[in-house]
Parts: structure tokens; sequence; C-alpha cells
């Protein structure tokens, strides 16, 4: 484990800071009643809400910026070690052929930074949104490289991984039985895909509760 450490603190650096677009945290917006003003901060608004989000779970952030669309799209920036590093920018229109766009580097592991010392597991999921609605870490794909890995076993946690459930999701299975981790099949309705929708539909102790519930360590039994 401390070679593996001394290793992610080795990657650590190699990490290229992105600048955001120019943009404001969504809370403080709303606070200031903007998206009363703004139809483009109001639908951003909403779908926080829809989504079973408040404006306070986490760091959401939102600019006027047109270019990519931006105004249209929530902001979520990606910190490493308490540095912003880069961000993805979710569209909030139904049917955007660029549903996220993304700015990091494509070894990062979204949200390192909220897996405190005193929990005893990691949740590993693939989109950053499943992550918020777990408190887990995102691997921002379905595939786990060598180096999302490393920095995932560095936590020094049991790590659990939740799939999405469609054929992607099987990537990631096999992710975990690579490197050696548990995974989780919860017993959702079958019209929830992943965890974010889990999240809308249970809210967020129930969704916890039940992967904690379903979790499989035997290669055999995954």
């Amino acid at each position: 484990r401390e070679i593996v450490q001394q290793e992610f603190k080795k990657k650590s650096k190699t990490f290229k800071p992105i600048k955001l677009p120019e943009c404001a945290p969504v809370n403080e917006l709303i606070a200031a009643g903007a998206h009363e003003i703004d139809k483009d901060l109001a639908r951003i608004y909403s779908f926080i809400q829809q989504r079973g989000f408040n404006v306070d779970d986490y760091n959401w952030q939102w600019s006027p910026d047109t270019t990519n669309g931006m105004n249209k799209r929530v902001i979520i920036p990606y910190t490493w070690q308490g540095k912003t590093i880069g961000y993805t920018a979710r569209s909030t229109i139904d049917g955007s052929k660029l549903k996220y766009f993304n700015q990091v580097d494509s070894d990062y592991v979204f949200n390192t930074d909220a897996q405190t010392r005193e929990k005893e597991f990691v949740i590993v999921t693939e989109g950053p949104l499943d992550a918020i609605a777990v408190g887990g870490v995102a691997v921002l794909t379905n595939e786990v490289s060598e180096s999302k890995a490393e920095i995932i076993e560095s936590l020094g946690k049991h790590v659990i991984v939740v799939p999405d459930r469609d054929k992607s999701g099987q990537k990631l299975i096999d992710a975990a039985l690579q490197y050696g981790w548990s995974v989780s099949f919860p017993l959702w309705q079958n019209s929830i895909k992943d965890c974010a929708e889990a999240h809308k539909q249970y809210g967020k102790l129930y969704t916890l509760r039940s992967i904690l519930q379903d979790v499989e360590s035997s290669d055999l039994k995954i």
C-alpha cells in the first residue's frame, strides 16, 4: 500500500489544470434571484431539482457563455487535492448530441477529495452525477485504466463497484473482476439505470442501503 500511495502522490503532480469558463456558483445565483431573470439559469435550477439534488449538494456552477452551449449546461468542477483541475458541463437539453462536455485529464478519478479517512468503503460509479448521488467516485467512463485503478486502490478502502444497468456496465464489472473489487447489484426497479436515477427515485439513504445489502465479493457470484 505504501508503494501505491507513493505512486499516487507522483500521479497527482501530472494533472494539468484546465481553466473553467467564466461562471458562478448556482446556489449563490439562486439565492440572489437570478433564475427569475435568466431562463437558462432557471432551466439549470430545475434540472438539479428534478434529479433529486439540492443546489447545496455540490459546487454546481453556471455560465452565461453560449460557446458549446455552455449556458444550457450545469458545470461540475473537478477538483484534485483541493484544487480545481478541470470540469464537465452536463447538458440540460433532452436529446442533446453532446451530453457531456469534458475538459480533464484522461486518468482523472472524480470526487476522491470527498473520500474522507473515516469512510470504510468507496463506491465506484461511471458518471459524476452517480458519484454525487452516493458520495462515491466516478471513473467517467465504463472502463478503468491501470492509472485510475491505482488512484482508487490508494484510498485504502473496500472498493464497491456499482455498474450502470445496461450493456456498457459489463465493462465496469469486468474491471472489478480484474482488480479484485466487490460489485453491488441492487434490487432496483427495472426502469432505473444507475445510481443517479436510484437517488432520484428512492433518496440517498435508501439507495446507499440497497447498494450495501447486495454486495458480491466472490468472482463466481459476480
